[in-house]
Order: C-alpha cells, then structure tokens, then sequence
C-alpha cells in the first residue's frame, strides 16, 4: 500500500516541495497528488488548475504540478474510503483534534499503522516548518495529538495556521470576541471592561438598540460568528464561565455532561431567539429533554 505524507497546510507542502524537487531545465514534470479534505473547501480552488499564475510559477521554480482534488461529502467517510481503498494522495488537509466526529481518530490510526510518512527526519532540514511545531501551538495538542503516544517519537502531521512575526496571526485564530471600535466609540465602551458574558450580552443589546448602520447601510447585526454559522460553538463559548478545552463540562458533583445538551446551554439558546427579535414575545416554550423526556416550560 502507498504511503500517505500527511500534510496540513498545502503552502508548507509547496515550501517542502520547492526544497526537494531539483529538477533540471528539460526534465518532465511531476505532477503531485493533494486532497483538500474540507467539505465544501474546493469553492476556492481555481477554475483551471493548471493554466493560472499560482499554478505555473509552482512548475516553473519547482517542476511539480499539484493536482487538486475537494469534496463535497463527509470528511469522515473519505478518509475512511482512502485508507480503506489504499488509493491515497500525496498530500492531504484535513481535521486533526480530538473531535468526536472522529477524522483526528482516523488519521491517528493510520499513523499508527504505518500508512503515513514519518517526516521527522526532515524537520531540521526546513526551520521555517520545524518552527510551527514551537510557536503558538497548545501543549496538550503537542501532548496528544500531534506527537500522540501511538506515534512512537514519529511526526507525521504538520501544525496548521501557527502565528508569524506578525500579532495578527496569533489573535486571529484565538476564537475571541470581536467588537467594531467606532461602535464601541459611540457607546462610550471599553474593551477591557466587557470581562463577563453578562457585560458583553448588555454590550450586544447596546449595539442592538442604537441604530448602528453596516458598509451597505443596513442595520448591523449585533452578534455573529465568521462565515456560514462558523463556528457557532466557540461563539457560544463567548458566555459560558471559565477555560475549557472540549465541549463538555464537570459539574461540581463531578459528573460530566455535553454542553450542547444541557438546561444552561438551553436558557442560552432561547435568549439567542429572543434577542433577535425587537419588541416581541416568545411566549411559552416547551421542549424536551434528550434523556428522559421530560417537559421543561420556560416564559419569554
């Protein structure tokens, strides 16, 4: 079975590429597989993916040619489809955490199975990758995810979206809240005062309530996520208390719970609902529990 080189970001791979491809003027190509395994990711790929400047100064300065692939189905089911079939790329981008959707799972085994390239020997080769293990990466996706036990001192995933010299890139995937300054300008806030999920709910309603207008000069939309309801989850984060690190929770009796299926996440829910609706009422909602199908009423 052909080995799999898992990489994470394609320009690092482009950067690896440039380093170990020495071809000679009149030498053929080499045309380098690339799965982007991100449901939907494939919009931003080139309508013709040979034929495009990117596209080209890549053959030119390296020989290679990428040939792309995206999907539009389960991130899960494809890489359960590859490793299955033994049809692999050459480079792949995809989900690797712990997620309980499971593609980080996926991909572990395979690691741990032989199915993928150990790249730790060339890391001291290419400093600018090997940095990207060391800068701005959390030390328990270090500890159990990028060199996971299973792997035996073996490297077989790059780190993705690590910051540079430049600030921006560290509070740029910091999934924290974001506020337009001329706004809070007008309302008179600080920042550093919005401390609590209760502060930056009052500072939503604010924002809300005073005839603010967007580029366009419709009325802004007080809160939100980045693109497509992406991510919801860590928007929801904003208003819970305190640091964590999946979506489940430890109640003070110790048990453990999942978030999303709990009375807090609910209470938070419906808030969302009515807060977008200006002057109305929800009336009485009833819903039921996931787990024992009991009624909960709550007044709006």
């Amino acid at each position: 079975m052909k080995k799999l080189r898992l990489l994470l970001v394609a320009v690092l791979a482009f950067t690896m590429l440039a380093g170990t491809v020495a071809q000679a003027e009149d030498a053929e190509p080499i045309t380098i597989t690339f799965l982007h395994c991100w449901n939907g990711g494939g919009a931003n790929f080139p309508s013709d993916q040979v034929n495009n400047l990117v596209a080209q100064k890549l053959l030119e300065e390296t020989g290679v040619i990428m040939q792309m692939e995206s999907l539009v189905t389960s991130e899960l089911e494809r890489l359960n489809t590859m490793f299955a079939s033994g049809v692999l790329p050459d480079l792949v981008n995809a989900p690797y955490w712990s997620t309980t959707s499971g593609e980080g799972e996926v991909i572990k085994d395979a690691a741990s199975q032989g199915l993928l390239y150990d790249i730790k020997d060339l890391l001291p080769d290419y400093p600018n990758v090997q940095k990207l293990y060391e800068v701005g990466v959390a030390l328990d996706y270090l500890e159990f995810d990028v060199y996971h036990p299973s792997f035996n001192g073996g490297v077989y995933v790059i780190p993705q979206q690590t910051p540079t010299e430049d600030p921006l890139t560290v509070t740029n995937w910091a999934y924290g809240v974001y506020a337009r300054g001329d706004i809070l300008d007008a309302l008179g806030v600080n920042a550093e005062d919005i401390t609590s999920a209760e502060a930056l709910y009052d500072l939503a309603v604010q924002i809300r309530d005073g005839d603010f207008k967007d580029a366009a000069g419709g009325d802004v939309i007080p809160m939100g996520t980045w693109h497509n309801g992406w991510s919801y989850s860590e928007f929801t984060d904003s208003f819970s208390k305190g640091y964590f690190l999946s979506k489940y929770r430890q109640a003070e009796d110790g048990t453990v719970y999942l978030r999303v299926d709990s009375t807090e996440y609910f209470y938070f829910d419906l808030s969302q609902r009515a807060f977008t609706v200006r002057g109305e009422e929800y009336g009485t909602y009833l819903v039921l529990d996931n787990h024992t199908d009991n009624g909960l009423y709550l007044e709006m």
